[in-house]
């Protein structure tokens, strides 16, 4: 996530901004003292001193207060050029007040008049300590206690009076209470107020968090009062950065106001979350400090990006990036200009990616510094990578759109919940080239988000509505799973499309293969577009009309399969079953029943005066094709009738046509019909059995066959029982024609009423 102050402040800019404010001190002194020493030092040894002397000692007052003293062990004129060479010297430094107590001591220091140079020879070693009571003590008194003392320690320094240019080529170190570094030379320009070090710059601090800060190279600037760092590189135990210039505005007091850094990038450990890294980088860095040098806001320009590696992992990137801090952390961001915040899902690369894209993006952090929560300004989508397919090709995303998201975080800073609106939409790539996309559209929208960062729901609600091209669903509230591309859809919920429309208490939807199921209170109206004169049961113009407690529709197939009880009706045809399989766009039918109940259908037939009874019948199975207008039966079949009742194992009913297209709808009546399997025949005043037995409604015959081990019989009341290879009789009289192969083979039992 966005930089914290720990990363800005502590551990680079603060840091640097020390040690160049320490060794400008070091040099601001340095050129006083050594400049003193140099002219006080020439006109002693100049005018008075053409010899060696042994411990030599120098002072200067005002106003009765010590203002420095010089002590060497030895010191030696030369008269020659008027050189003059100290040994062992020792500088304490009081300072115009008395407040200050600093100690400068070297081996050998060397003045040449004529150059106007001054040269340490040896080492050169610095004490700067403050003495804030010196000035209520007695003159010289050194401060009782020592705090925030600053050594500094270099060699081969020069300073020359003509330029004010102070340098040396060696090492400069130094060490405060919390932080020691070092150099690799420096040049002080006393009369331009420029130090620069030109190599080499290290800090290394201590205390709570320690780390490390190196520069290529550093100029401290009195006017404009800044630090200015190139290749800068800060490192600690949780985070490394990286800049390739960094400059540090000062106050008069040394205080940092205000920083620049280019080409930022920087690693750090997650707060929140373990095994996991923040990597960030912008073009450009600009931060903003109070009285206190405590970090305030930060402006980030130019390719903003986050990183973050681990088993969940995220991106976040922006043109631009307005930070606010608070209590050492990060507590706010604004992120404008094509903004994405990208989530995987189980840090796999074929894990489920949602990307969050908008125009602007304001994201709030708990105390901790990690986001609790975030809104959206302007155009702003949620694009859903569905998991690769091994060997696919990738997907197009699903996108989900609305008016503004305001997110929610989880306490390891994983994007958990978005709630969208006004306008919300979600579109889904259509699965076939050519094919329109899947759309929902409602008033407002909520997405959850699983525990690896995946989309688990979209819950739409108000005035839902799906729309894939060619059908259409309406509902008040949607609820979408991206894993499986379901919508369910409750309350009023109905589907709607060219042929009819269904609607129940709750429907589920692939968007993407086109397959639904419905549940609860399931009514489906399917609408002809005209009658079918060759058809029969299902060829009127009439709607064709099914319930049952649910459904589910294939889209490749065609077919709708009830369950649970479900009842179709066109007109007065009407075919009730456990379970029923409808293909509307070729009229086929397939009923299956159960061991409770049977399937059953009712049609008509004209009876022995001509006019149309209605036929039950019922089967285990029935199956029926409009364009065969044939019903098969098989199973336990039974069909009643107000003539009778036959059973069979199987039973075919052939329909007569509907005939011309503009006929009224009527009762589709029995052509024909051949029932095989243990046939029995009861009519009222007669009775058959054999293997099959053939109907034909145009003249009402029975023609009743059996097979070889068993021969038809007929028995009534009148002719007692007749027997045959096959027997023909009539619905509408008592006739029995016998037919057989044989004499031998037909027989004739009757019944001779007693006297």
């Amino acid at each position: 996530m966005p930089l914290t102050p720990r990363q800005l402040r502590i551990y680079l800019l603060s840091a640097a901004a020390m040690l160049l404010i320490i060794v400008i001190g070091f040099y601001a002194y340095a050129r006083w003292r050594l400049h003193s020493l140099g002219r006080i030092t020439a006109q002693k040894l100049s005018t008075e001193v053409s010899r060696s002397t042994e411990g030599f000692t120098l002072s200067k007052s005002e106003a009765g207060h010590t203002l420095f003293t010089i002590h060497a062990a030895r010191a030696i004129e030369y008269k020659q050029g008027g050189r003059a060479q100290l040994h062992d010297v020792g500088i304490i430094v009081y300072g115009k007040s008395g407040d200050r107590f600093d100690q400068i001591s070297g081996g050998d220091f060397q003045y040449d008049p004529q150059s106007g140079e001054v040269v340490a020879a040896g080492d050169v070693e610095i004490d700067l300590e403050a003495n804030g009571q010196g000035s209520l003590r007695p003159d010289q008194a050194p401060p009782r206690e020592q705090k925030n003392l600053i050594h500094i320690r270099t060699s081969g320094l020069t300073f020359s009076q003509k330029t004010g240019i102070a340098s040396t080529p060696n090492n400069v170190e130094f060490r405060l209470p919390q932080a020691s570094g070092s150099a690799r030379g420096a040049i002080w320009d006393s009369n331009a107020g420029i130090l620069t070090l030109p190599a080499a710059v290290n800090m290394r601090s201590t205390g709570p968090y320690p780390s490390q800060v190196t520069a290529a190279r550093a100029v401290l600037t009195r006017s404009p009062h800044q630090a200015v760092l190139d290749d800068v590189h800060e490192t600690d135990a949780e985070r490394d950065m990286r800049s390739t210039k960094v400059i540090v505005y000062l106050a008069a007091d040394n205080r940092i106001q205000r920083m620049q850094a280019e080409d930022l990038k920087a690693v750090a450990h997650s707060a929140a979350r373990k095994n996991a890294e923040y990597h960030g980088q912008a073009a450009n860095g600009e931060f903003f400090f109070d009285r206190q040098s405590q970090l305030q806001s930060a402006l980030l320009r130019g390719g903003v990006a986050v990183d973050s590696t681990g088993d969940q992992p995220m991106r976040g990137s922006a043109e631009n990036a307005r930070v606010r801090f608070a209590n050492r952390h990060w507590a706010a961001i604004h992120a404008e200009q094509d903004v994405h915040l990208l989530q995987s899902g189980g840090g796999s690369k074929n894990a489920q990616g949602t990307e969050l894209i908008a125009d602007a993006f304001d994201l709030l952090a708990d105390p901790r510094g990690v986001p609790s929560k975030g809104k959206t300004s302007g155009a702003a989508r949620i694009e859903i990578q569905p998991a690769p397919s091994p060997g696919a090709p990738a997907s197009e995303p699903t996108v989900v759109t609305a008016g503004g998201f305001d997110a929610s975080f989880s306490s390891q800073g994983r994007l958990k919940a978005l709630h969208g609106e006004p306008d919300a939409k979600i579109t889904s790539p259509a699965p076939l080239a050519g094919q329109p996309p899947r759309v929902s559209t409602s008033d407002s929208l909520d997405a959850a988000f699983d525990s690896h960062g995946a989309v688990a729901t979209i819950v739409q609600n108000g005035r839902v509505h799906f729309d894939d091209g060619s059908r259409q669903a309406f509902a008040q509230h949607g609820r979408y799973t991206p894993q499986d591309n379901l919508l369910t859809l409750t309350g009023a919920a109905r589907v709607q499309q060219a042929d009819g429309n269904t609607t129940a208490l709750r429907m589920r939807m692939n968007r993407s293969t086109g397959d639904f199921s419905a549940e609860e209170q399931v009514k489906t109206t399917f609408v002809s577009s005209q009658p079918n004169p060759a058809g029969a049961l299902l060829a009127s113009g009439s709607p064709i009309h099914v319930t049952a407690p649910s459904l589910t529709g294939s889209r490749a197939s065609g077919m709708a399969h009830y369950s649970g009880g479900a009842r179709l009706w066109q007109d007065a045809n009407i075919i009730q079953a456990p379970d029923m399989d409808f293909d509307h766009a070729h009229r086929v039918i397939v009923a299956q029943g159960s061991s409770a109940q049977a399937v059953t259908s009712s049609l008509v037939q004209n009876d022995s005066n001509g006019k149309q009874t209605p036929v039950n019948v019922t089967a285990a199975r029935l199956t029926y094709a409009d364009d065969q207008r044939r019903i098969h039966c098989e199973g336990n079949v039974v069909a009643r009738s107000a003539d009778g009742t036959l059973q069979a194992d199987v039973l075919d009913i052939y329909l007569q046509p509907r005939g011309e297209a503009n006929a009224p709808a009527t009762p589709s009546r029995i052509e024909h019909s051949i029932a095989q399997g243990h046939v029995l025949l009861q009519q009222p005043a007669r009775t058959g059995r054999g293997d099959r037995l053939a109907y034909t409604s145009a003249d009402q015959k029975f023609v009743l066959t059996g097979g070889p081990a068993r021969l038809p019989q007929v028995e009534d009341a009148q002719h007692g029982i007749t027997r045959g290879d096959r027997l023909v009789f009539f619905r509408n009289d008592e006739r029995v024609l016998v037919e057989s192969a044989g004499a031998d083979r037909a027989l004739t039992e009757t019944r001779i009423k007693p006297k």
